[in-house]
């Protein structure tokens, strides 16, 4: 969770401010996901909450988990956006 929240907050950062420039949203599209796709690992968040759900029969705590990741990034994606601009 920390990995994707900081790996949230580096993308609203990075496309708000230094790529926010470049005149080719492709480029743009191909930096943020390279650079910060080994970071950020929704992939494993997926895995974990299908754990919860199937193996340890805890449905509840598997959306809250999934809910909870999803909010902070979005949350930390913003806070990164705030602290690129001038």
């Amino acid at each position: 969770m920390i990995l994707n929240t900081a790996g949230c907050a580096l993308a609203g950062w990075l496309l708000t401010g230094p790529l926010s420039g470049l005149k080719r949203p492709r480029a743009r599209a191909l930096l943020v996901p390279g650079l910060l796709g080994g970071l950020t690992s929704y992939s494993a968040l997926i895995g974990d909450a299908h754990e919860l759900w199937a193996s340890q029969h805890r449905p509840l705590l598997s959306v809250l988990l999934v809910t909870a990741a999803l909010v902070v990034g979005l949350l930390a994606a913003l806070a990164g956006s705030r602290v690129a601009r001038p």
